[in-house]
């Protein structure tokens, strides 16, 4: 079993200073909905249960896709920008948005009924997530930055801002699938 490792609030408040006195920035990545197996295991009521878990793309960490039925992802995930936005003082904030796994979601039967009342397909289920992740994110005054594939899925973000990166051929960026 691997060591657990985490940074302390003032870890990560030092990398910052030390990086600044070195010309470097640092620009975090919350990466939501996928990448959630840490989600998975503070919060598992949060996170659908998948039975994808295998995937050539993708390590079993990358599988898991946060709920976007329960408000509770969305409480979340205002706290964790919230306090991020303060301990990273760079203008730009990374909120991932590639490599989600449709299937996952589809295979959960409250999710996707939740979804039909709403008249919500699973990819437009992806769309209504990231909507509402950049109207939480809005508030921080940083600039949003999302992966390539999240346009590449065809998702129409209704006139929010944010900025998209490329996943430069080195991972990263692949459209929700």
């Amino acid at each position: 079993r691997l060591p657990v490792y985490a940074y302390r609030e003032s870890d990560l408040l030092r990398l910052v200073r030390e990086a600044k006195l070195r010309g470097i920035r640092v620009v975090p990545e919350v990466d939501v909905p996928a990448h959630s197996l840490s989600w998975a295991k503070a919060f598992p009521e949060a996170v659908v249960k998948c039975g994808h878990a295998e995937s050539a793309a993708q390590s079993p960490e990358d599988i898991p896709a946060l709920n976007p039925s329960k408000e509770l992802v969305f409480d979340l995930i205002t706290q964790v920008l919230s306090r991020v936005a303060k301990i990273f003082p760079d203008p730009f904030l990374h909120l991932g948005a590639d490599e989600v796994r449709l299937p996952c979601w589809e295979e959960d039967k409250a999710l996707m009924a939740w979804a039909r009342e709403r008249g919500l397909s699973a990819r437009q289920l992806f769309n209504y997530f990231e909507t509402r992740v950049l109207d939480l994110a809005k508030p921080l005054n940083k600039t949003v930055v999302l992966w390539q594939g999240a346009l590449s899925s065809g998702a129409n973000f209704k006139g929010r801002e944010f900025t998209a990166s490329s996943g430069g051929g080195g991972g990263g960026g692949g459209p929700p699938v």
